[in-house]
């Protein structure tokens, strides 16, 4: 703390209290109003309980009349608080009755909305997406950092057991037709067959071996480390679809790492796993996956945004809004038809459960 002596007596401008920064000069009720999870009624009984003199300053207080404040502020019921005053009731872990303080309240906030993001919850996921929880309109509000477009650069989904493919390219703007393929792939065609096809992402730019990221993107630096995320993602972490789907939705922030960091918690990613894509986007890995991704992308001659290919043959085109090219049909279940004869020809068989094909 620092003390600054009175004439007559030590009078402490600044108290050091839980970790916080409390003013002395102010009404001792008023100051503890510093410390988080205080409020001015919780402040008011503890000074009671603790018999200090609530006209004082927070500066003039003894050690004692200090290490009292603090002791009831820790131990609410053992100085008969009721429990209906404590900030923290019927603690979904251990079930216990407390009063969270300081540090304690951003632990606590952060530790529910992991539970409630790793139970799936329908608050836990509007979290991990960024949308609003509590019940509020979000038509024509709220819409300022809102996700419109998606991830510039990317070429979307490729391969399969029975190896579907996706090119997406942006354009300068927006490209609805990329995020269309991939909401029409993630809700339509992996329910379904999730079992015989293994999605994954390859992207478009341009290969500059002068420059430091070896890839020059058409949007910037930031494209190609977004592009280098997703990839050390998809390499390391079996969920990396449901990684970009939550990327996508806050995709003027990417490639920030607070986004990075909460789709990771979005896909449940283990401590190993965020070890090993930390270390491959830092690294030449990240940087080396991405130039065999464009030269991927090249060898397949993408070039329309949003082009759907079937065992490296082009299947479909999605731009400006609508479907061509698309000799079987763009419809669902042409596409699960022609997957599970995909997967009859290889394997000799039906797809168990869904199509019998001829």
């Amino acid at each position: 703390s620092i003390v600054v002596p009175g004439a007559d007596t030590q009078f402490q401008h600044i108290l050091r209290l839980l970790n916080t920064n409390v003013d002395g000069r102010r009404k001792v009720t008023y100051a503890m109003n510093a410390i988080k999870g205080c409020g001015r009624r919780y402040a008011n009984l503890v000074c009671k309980k603790a018999d200090v003199d609530m006209t004082k300053r927070a500066g003039e207080l003894t050690t004692d009349e200090l290490e009292r404040l603090v002791v009831i502020m820790q131990n609410p019921r053992q100085y008969k608080i009721p429990d209906w005053f404590l900030n923290r009731q019927k603690d979904f872990t251990t079930g216990k009755y407390s009063q969270v303080l300081a540090n304690q309240v951003d632990n606590t906030i952060r530790e529910d909305l992991e539970r409630l993001k790793k139970i799936r919850a329908h608050r836990g996921v509007r979290h991990a997406y960024g949308l609003r929880v509590r019940g509020q309109h979000t038509k024509t509000t709220g819409r300022k950092g809102r996700t419109v477009e998606y991830v510039k650069g990317r070429i979307g989904v490729q391969e399969s057991k029975e190896s579907i493919q996706i090119i997406r390219e942006d354009e300068k703007e927006k490209c609805p037709d990329a995020a269309y393929c991939e909401t029409f792939v993630n809700d339509n065609i992996l329910p379904s067959l999730s079992d015989i096809i293994d999605l994954k992402t390859e992207y478009i730019g341009s290969i500059d071996p002068e420059i430091e990221i070896g890839v020059k993107c058409l949007h910037g630096d930031g494209e190609c480390i977004g592009n280098i995320q997703q990839l050390c993602v998809q390499k390391y972490i079996p969920k990396y679809f449901d990684f970009i789907i939550c990327q996508n939705r806050k995709q003027r922030r990417i490639p920030s790492e607070i986004v990075l960091n909460t789709c990771l918690d979005f896909v449940n990613a283990s401590d190993e796993e965020r070890g090993q894509v930390t270390q491959c986007i830092g690294s030449d890995e990240g940087k080396d996956l991405h130039i065999a991704s464009v030269e991927k992308s090249k060898k397949l001659g993408a070039g329309k945004s949003c082009t759907v290919y079937l065992a490296d043959k082009q299947r479909c085109i999605r731009d400006g809004g609508r479907w061509y090219d698309c000799p079987g049909g763009y419809e669902v279940e042409n596409f699960l038809n022609d997957i599970c004869l995909e997967f009859k020809k290889n394997n000799g068989k039906d797809f168990p459960g869904l199509y019998e094909t001829n």
